[in-house]
């Protein structure tokens, strides 16, 4: 599974009481993401950031699953 790097917007959300003024002058927060590339489709972008190996069952399964609206993708690196 190919690992990258991705730099998205994240909606943001703030929970606290703020005046108008300051509240206008919120926007989304860029953040970036390394993980395991589970799909890369025409609207959204899957990351996993982990792997379990399951040995009990003997089958690996996705740990914390990110999804990300592929319009709020502004780059991504391969890494490996």
């Amino acid at each position: 599974m190919e690992i990258v790097e991705i730099i998205w917007l994240d909606a943001g959300f703030e929970n606290s009481n703020m005046p108008f003024e300051q509240a206008e002058e919120l926007y989304p927060m860029e953040r970036t993401s390394v993980g395991y590339l589970v799909s890369e489709g025409e609207d959204v972008l899957r990351l996993a950031f982990g792997i379990v190996n399951d040995k009990h069952h003997h089958c690996s399964v996705l740990s914390d699953i990110l999804v990300v609206p592929r319009g709020d993708v502004k780059n991504i690196k391969r890494l490996k």
